[in-house]
């Protein structure tokens, strides 16, 4: 059967997602907790959520950093998650020789990208990386969404 169009995903595909945001992301949220009432030094937030980090992954995160120092204002908490899953954004880079494939792909096959997450997050990945003219379309797949990715495919 012949390859009639090639699909990607953005994070940790086309982007070294964890290596280029997450520590940000997280110093985002340590500082947004901070703005919101949480009356903590934000390296110590930063150190004490890094501990956690390792400690209770599957802990939301934001929680449990505000429920340790005594904090249980859903304000604060939300600035974190806001934040981690929001972050300011300025540059972002792909991964290395991955541009030139995907400029030779796009010379012989439709290419689609499918993302999940926050879309305006999403979308301002794809704008800083400058990738949005090489795909045939763009699906952003919101991550509140139950069946996720797979409605793109229905």
């Amino acid at each position: 059967m012949p390859v009639r169009a090639l699909i990607f995903d953005l994070d940790d595909t086309l982007i070294d997602t964890h290596g280029q945001l997450v520590h940000e992301a997280h110093w985002q949220a340590c500082l947004a907790m901070h703005a919101a009432g949480l009356d903590i030094p934000p390296q110590e937030l930063m150190q004490t959520r890094q501990r956690f980090l390792q400690s209770h992954p599957r802990e939301e995160i934001n929680a449990l950093l505000a429920n340790h120092y005594g904090f249980s204002c859903k304000t604060i908490v939300k600035a974190g998650f806001d934040a981690y899953f929001n972050p300011v954004l300025t540059e972002l880079e792909l991964f290395p020789e991955t541009r030139p494939l995907l400029e030779k792909w796009y010379q012989n096959y439709p290419l689609y990208l499918v993302t999940s997450g926050y879309e305006h997050a999403q979308r301002r990945k794809v704008e800083l990386l400058g990738i949005e003219a090489l795909f045939q379309a763009i699906y952003y797949v919101d991550i509140a969404r139950l069946n996720g990715k797979q409605e793109v495919f229905a």
